[in-house]
């Protein structure tokens, strides 16, 4: 069943009104016109992620079609996934994966436009999509805590993070092979308030 703009889900069923700004950011859904790009930006970032390979068009129409429009209509969905946009550019995505609705708390995702990982940008990006994303979690979604895992080798994305206020909580050791070595993870949490 493909999507046709016109069927694309407004927004998420448990936040219908979702469209949050700051500055020239805009937090908001994605758009079925987003895979495009979101599949340029993984796979030319695949080593900081947890994806393993490149996806195809074909793979990325499919988990849009299936997986992220029926997780819109869901009234507990176990992932929101949102767009960053900066004075209408769409130059970020990310979001709330792992969500335990009972326990409150999600795990934080975040990818930027190649174009944008240079340290002073990926900084502006990353700290206006957690300002969003909090604001979020915790005033529309009723959530407590947000997590992250982080590969050892991002030291700048893991400072960002920590001066952002999230806390260093452990250490997964040589818990990924990238490039042919083991990779620690590094997790962090922040507790909303």
């Amino acid at each position: 069943m493909k999507h046709e703009i016109g069927s694309w889900p407004n927004s998420y069923i448990c936040c219908p009104t979702l469209d949050l700004t700051y500055d020239n950011f805009r937090l908001r859904p994605l758009c079925w016109n987003d895979r495009l790009e979101i599949r340029q930006w993984r796979n030319a970032q695949i080593p900081i992620l947890r994806q393993r390979v490149e996806l195809t068009p074909a793979q990325q129409d499919e988990y849009f079609q299936l997986i992220v429009a029926n997780q819109m209509r869901t009234q507990c969905p176990p992932q929101i996934l949102l767009g960053l946009d900066y004075t209408g550019d769409f130059v970020a995505y990310g979001g709330l994966v792992h969500i335990s609705w009972l326990d409150r708390h999600a795990e934080m995702s975040f990818l930027t436009d190649p174009r944008y990982c240079n340290s002073e940008d990926h900084r502006r990006l990353l700290t206006t999509f957690v300002k969003l994303l909090s604001q979020l979690a915790l005033s529309e979604l009723g959530l407590h805590r947000l997590f992250t895992e982080t590969y050892s080798y991002r030291t700048e994305h893991i400072e960002m993070l920590e001066s952002m206020g999230f806390c260093k909580e452990g250490v997964l050791r040589e818990h990924v092979v990238i490039n042919g070595e083991y990779v620690d993870s590094i997790l962090h949490g922040l507790i909303l308030e």
